[in-house]
């Protein structure tokens, strides 16, 4: 850095009277004062302005005119000034998708995380999915098979629309002769055309993988003794199977069944499992997000309790209170003077009587007459551009988790990624002081931990931050518009500190206040460690 100070001389902003001094680089320096003396006009409307001033006018002229234009401060000069970053008090984040994880970023490095070296399950079944390697399919074989005659099956797809004779052909033509239907083994050349015929209905694939797996016929590609001897034919046999299956493949003995895959695929169900990518993890995104709440781990639904505040009375009597109202009475009134034969419920039984059925049928409807509550609040939704049924919604309705997602904000699909037995979401409501602690003991491999290592770096640092000031209690999940001033002033600091700039000038604003002394002496060693790095602090 060219100066060892930055020199403000006649800075007249605001109420400040031709003050002229000098401040340090890479040291903190600390303005003081009672209150009204100048000190935020000389901190920021003075020194910091100047300095963004600076940064927009080093811009093209193109960028510039995106950009708000902004006064030079009332100042002489300003010299030796760095770029300049302002941390204050207030919370600006307001939106419902900002969180202390997208904030701080370390929810994007954990997304990074889990798109690289995150466990796949089956989100059907939630059973583990890993795609094997040759060499590990070929030692599972004569650990599981060792000594025993076992059949190499590779499934093959076919419809009902497949002839006996399109079949033999299909066998045959590959070099094959037999194929296996369930236990039964038949002969493509010498066999029936009924026997074909009965195997085609059987076995055909009906064009949906998961209902089909498990009922497909398979061609026969070795019939073998395992040993350790035949390691060589056992390893070519198998790399003709993973062709010939499109990467699946099956191991029959007389005492055991295995499957083997080469691609990331659940053996149970036959869904075929993509890595993700760290878009499919976001909550932001629509390809991650929960199809029910949109990412924002609630929603409206209906309240019962202001729906029916009273349960001892009748559905004749007006139980229903939102269909008590003068529009909606008549209609309800006729309702509910139909039978209990044509409602399909009890409409003279108390509502804390009905039994599971009726209150389904109240809540989703029944036949022709009963129209139910959850289609008439989705008509009121759907005309909510009037105002009347705003007001009606908001009053019936309330706030709670996605029955869909359980407030994890994402999908079954990314849900489905774990790390360390487990899933992003439940990292996201673990305390913050927990989140570090869990990286920090957690188990990976010598090429998963070199796969990851800048986010993990970065994940690590960031929670140990927010864990030093003592933000350990924060969530990831937790939303950026309910922490207060200077609690999100720290969380801005922490994120400084992770990205760890040098040469900046760092302008704080009363970092200190409402702060525990436990937590003030905290807070000054991070900014401290911000001086080290060297950067200036004011």
């Amino acid at each position: 850095m060219g100066s060892r100070w930055i020199e403000v001389k006649g800075a007249r902003q605001n109420n400040l009277k031709n003050i002229s001094l000098k401040i340090p680089h890479e040291e903190l320096t600390v303005i003081t004062g009672v209150s009204g003396s100048g000190k935020s006009s000389l901190a920021f409307d003075t020194i910091f302005a100047e300095g963004q001033r600076r940064f927009v006018e080093s811009q093209t002229t193109y960028a510039r005119q995106f950009m708000q234009r902004l006064d030079k401060p009332d100042v002489d000069s300003i010299e030796g000034l760095c770029p300049t970053i302002a941390v204050r008090s207030r919370n600006s984040h307001k939106s419902s998708r900002s969180t202390v994880g997208t904030v701080t970023e370390i929810y994007d490095y954990l997304r990074l995380i889990f798109a690289k070296i995150g466990d796949l399950h089956c989100p059907k079944c939630g059973r583990k999915v890993a795609a094997e390697s040759s060499d590990e399919m070929v030692s599972d074989i004569l650990e599981s098979f060792d000594g025993e005659k076992a059949l190499v099956l590779s499934p093959i797809e076919i419809s009902e629309k497949v002839t006996p004779a399109l079949l033999r052909e299909l066998v045959l033509s590959r070099g094959y002769s037999y194929i296996a239907a369930d236990a039964e083994l038949i002969d493509a050349g010498d066999a029936a055309d009924e026997l074909l015929e009965k195997a085609i209905r059987k076995f055909s694939f009906s064009g949906d993988e998961e209902k089909s797996h498990g009922r497909r016929l398979f061609v026969v590609v070795d019939r073998l003794s395992v040993s350790r001897q035949k390691k060589r034919r056992i390893a070519d046999t198998v790399e003709t199977a993973v062709k010939e299956g499109a990467g699946v493949f099956v191991v029959r003995s007389d005492s055991k069944e295995k499957t083997y895959t080469s691609e990331p695929r659940c053996t149970e169900c036959g869904i075929t499992i993509l890595r993700p990518t760290p878009q499919h993890l976001s909550f932001n995104s629509a390809i991650g997000a929960c199809s029910r709440c949109k990412g924002f781990g609630d929603t409206y639904e209906i309240d019962l309790d202001a729906v029916i505040p009273d349960k001892t009375k009748t559905l004749r009597e007006g139980a229903i209170v939102c269909w008590n109202t003068a529009n909606i009475k008549r209609y309800a009134r006729a309702m509910f003077k139909r039978s209990e034969q044509e409602l399909g419920v009890r409409p003279d039984a108390p509502f804390n009587e009905l039994t599971p059925t009726e209150i389904d049928r109240v809540m989703n409807g029944y036949g022709k007459h009963l129209y139910g509550l959850l289609p008439f609040f989705e008509r009121m939704k759907q005309k909510s551009y009037k105002i009347s049924n705003r007001y009606f919604l908001i009053r019936y309705r309330k706030l709670q988790k996605c029955p869909e997602c359980g407030g994890a904000k994402l999908n079954g699909e990314a849900l489905s990624v774990r790390l360390g037995g487990r899933n992003i979401a439940e990292l996201g409501v673990m305390p913050i002081s927990e989140l570090n602690a869990f990286f920090s003991e957690l188990k990976l491999s010598k090429h998963d931990r070199e796969m990851v290592r800048i986010p993990l770096r970065e994940v690590e640092s960031r929670t140990g931050y927010l864990n030093e000031i003592g933000l350990g209690y924060l969530t990831l999940w937790r939303l950026s518009r309910t922490l207060s001033g200077g609690e999100m002033q720290r969380i801005h600091l922490a994120a400084h500190l992770g990205s760890r700039l040098t040469g900046t000038l760092y302008v704080l604003d009363e970092p200190t206040v409402g702060l525990h002394p436990r937590d003030t002496e905290r807070l000054v060693k991070v900014i401290r460690d911000l001086k080290e790095l060297g950067n200036t602090v004011i």
